[in-house]
């Protein structure tokens, strides 16, 4: 009997209890086929008996039919609001479908509703987790355990939250109290590998991740781990296999795939047209929901008008992108040109503040999901979408392929197409392309700008010090890039001209931990070069970073996919840089670094060029320390972020003007001045 709106008093008849029992031994039972016949005429028999519609949905939610789930929970909801379990079938339903937001409402109505409901706590930590909400999930998940602490479900919430709150050592006491529960939960058994892997234990993660695939063959999940891995430890194939075998899998995350394409740049020969074709695969996985959608913009076509700017990334903090797009913003003409900067990343740091200053509008998506991030970006009217991210992490190119924007543009974080043909425009430096070659590998129409990447180095640079070769007697080649760019092609390249030079050695830097840098020695001692000629650095702080430049005489670069944020590191500490480019835009970045200042000297297009090269240099060294003390003024007197800005506006300007005048979309130059050609 409940209470009638206008508050006199209805009779509602409700299923008998054993009817209810019946229906829940079915659900339990997983006859669903059966369930949903008795729940459906138990429907027809007590209509005002939200419960009956509330198996009907959870059928449906095991046999993952989520859509229709909804309608029948949300009915059931109606029915009976005071039902805290329908409102927890309900949140997980949400869910499911990544409405995170109004799944937080379901289970806060549910556990007001009744507070020791464990499967609603436990729902709700999880949803918290997928919303980028770690604090709160924490929170959530202690209370579960506060009710039944021998809930596994429980335990591997509350490790993912700690996880994700960078408290290694919890989490992996809330994964080992999960696993020892319940030995089967092979989330709890990922969650352990990645914390074994964040920790630095390589070996004991990939022996935890083969344990998941041993239990559940084909867990993409475990797969694309092990693949991060053996990434990290340079085996670009065993890495390559693993992605491409999670790739199959259905149901495979989007990021998965992403990871894919950008192991792909890494790869040893890597092959421009194969590398263009999976790309533009991907793409078509991402647009073909939207293909039979006629994009509508309420945009004004006035070219000459201010233009709205909406730039998308996780980047937006102490990070490689930042260093090269936070002087660029702050040179834009913000009368021209108005900024909205959407970050992608749920943590903030002294960047991300500094970035926001220099922007007319900050937002934080990373809790949005695709269709409320379009729809912010369509209310806020931008004119120029552009993407900072490509295929790496924290992309939100499923939000470019939906167009909210009238003109769309990929550039800086990712050197290799989208693939999407929703992204009409990739601006690159002029330098990476000199034979205009590249146009072929991206299905964006290229923009080249002829001017010096804009970069902001530390406020107080290090002195470059002395060329160390002219004291310790013999030359120190190094590598301050990651780890998983040293291929066994490059390995074995690099041994040849450490075998080729006497008394020289190797100096690698920023190694995540001990397990690659044991990894790195082994493989250089299979090649002939012995430890002692190896000297390997863990990766620390920035004036740590630094201070390595003052005991190297130049950079190599590793091939295929070049170094950048490493390379103008390098320039600004007085250090050339040895680069192999090749037909991609990854191979490229060397040479764009090293042309703007005129030493093209330094660019390799052959192994056996950049090989006889190397010992060239290392055989000059009157050369190297003429060269190392005049490179700092020289970067310095190149790289001009007012230039890079006005280049890119120019840019920008004429993307808007086509589009507001109805003119196909085409590459084009921006020559140094700002004139479009």
């Amino acid at each position: 009997m409940t209470e009638s709106p206008a508050g006199g008093r209805v009779e509602r008849e409700l299923m008998p209890p054993a009817e209810f029992d019946r229906l829940a031994d079915l659900l339990a039972r997983g006859m669903y086929e059966a369930l949903e016949q008795e729940a459906a005429r138990l429907a027809g028999r007590f209509p005002h008996d939200g419960r009956s519609w509330q198996l009907l949905g959870v059928s449906h939610l095991a046999r993952d039919q989520d859509r229709t789930a909804l309608g029948l929970l949300a009915r059931a909801s109606e029915m009976m609001p005071d039902n805290a379990a329908i409102w927890d079938n309900l949140g997980l339903t949400h869910y499911r479908l990544h409405d995170f937001a109004t799944a937080d409402t379901c289970f806060r109505r549910a556990t007001s509703i009744e507070p020791g409901l464990l499967s609603a706590w436990v729902n709700w930590s999880a949803n918290s987790c997928s919303a980028g909400d770690a604090a709160s999930a924490e929170r959530q998940a202690r209370q579960a355990l506060q009710l039944q602490a021998s809930s596994a479900a429980a335990w591997l919430n509350f490790g993912n939250a700690l996880f994700d709150l960078g408290r290694l050592e919890e989490a992996e006491r809330a994964f080992s109290n999960a696993l020892q529960r319940q030995p089967s939960l092979l989330d709890a058994r990922i969650g352990y590998g990645m914390v074994l892997d964040a920790a630095g234990r390589q070996n004991d993660a990939v022996r935890c991740f083969e344990s998941v695939l041993a239990m559940a063959p084909g867990n993409w999940r475990a797969l694309a781990n092990l693949g991060k891995i053996h990434s990290a430890m340079g085996d670009s194939p065993r890495a390559s296999a693993c992605y491409r075998q999670a790739a199959g899998v259905p149901g495979v995350a989007n990021e998965v795939l992403s990871g894919l394409l950008f192991l792909r740049l890494y790869e040893e020969p890597a092959d421009p047209v194969s590398v263009f074709a999976e790309h533009c695969s991907f793409g078509e996985r991402l647009e073909a929901p939207f293909r039979g959608v006629l994009p509508i913009h309420a945009n004004a076509r006035d070219a000459g008008k201010t233009i709205r700017l909406g730039f998308v990334s996780g980047d937006f903090r102490v990070h490689p992108v930042a260093h090269f797009f936070e002087p660029f913003l702050a040179a834009m003409d913000r009368a021209r040109f108005e900024v909205h900067l959407y970050s992608n990343h749920p943590g903030e740091d002294e960047v991300s503040l500094r970035l926001r200053k220099c922007a007319d509008n900050w937002t934080k998506v990373d809790r949005l999901t695709d269709a409320e991030l379009a729809q912010r970006i369509r209310e806020d009217g931008i004119d120029i979408l552009i993407d900072l991210a490509g295929h790496s992490s924290h992309n939100r190119l499923s939000v470019f392929a939906r167009r909210p924007a009238p003109v769309q543009v990929s550039w800086l974080g990712y050197p290799a197409t989208t693939g999407m043909q929703s992204v009409d425009y990739r601006p690159i430096f002029a330098a990476a392309d000199p034979d205009r070659s590249l146009q072929q590998q991206f299905v964006e129409k290229l923009v080249h700008v002829h001017c010096a990447p804009s970069f902001r180095h530390p406020v107080n640079l290090p002195d470059v010090g002395p060329l160390p070769a002219l004291k310790r007697g013999g030359v120190t080649f190094a590598n301050l890039n990651r780890s998983d760019k040293l291929g066994d092609a490059v390995v074995r390249v690099w041994s040849r001209i450490l075998g080729c030079v006497p008394g020289s050695q190797l100096l690698l830097g920023g190694i995540p931990n001990g397990e690659v840098a044991r990894s790195l020695v082994e493989r250089f001692a299979a090649s002939g070069i012995p430890e002692s000629r190896v000297r390997v650095e863990m990766r620390g702080s920035m004036d740590a970073y630094l201070a390595l430049h003052r005991d190297a005489d130049f950079l190599l670069d590793p091939f295929p996919f070049s170094g950048l944020t490493t390379s103008e590191h390098a320039v600004s500490m007085g250090l050339p840089v040895l680069s192999l480019a090749g037909r991609s835009l990854a191979s490229r970045q060397g040479l764009v670094v090293m042309s703007v200042l005129g030493l093209d000297q330094w660019v390799a297009w052959t192994e056996e060029q950049y090989v006889r090269k190397a010992i060239g240099f290392a055989g000059n060294l009157d050369a190297l320390a003429a060269l190392r003390s005049s490179l700092r003024r020289r970067l310095l007197s190149v790289s001009d972020a007012a230039v890079e800005a006005a280049c890119m506006q120019s840019a920008f300007r004429e993307m808007w003007r086509r589009w507001c005048d109805g003119e196909a979309v085409v590459g084009f130059e921006v020559e140094a001045n700002g004139l479009v050609t």
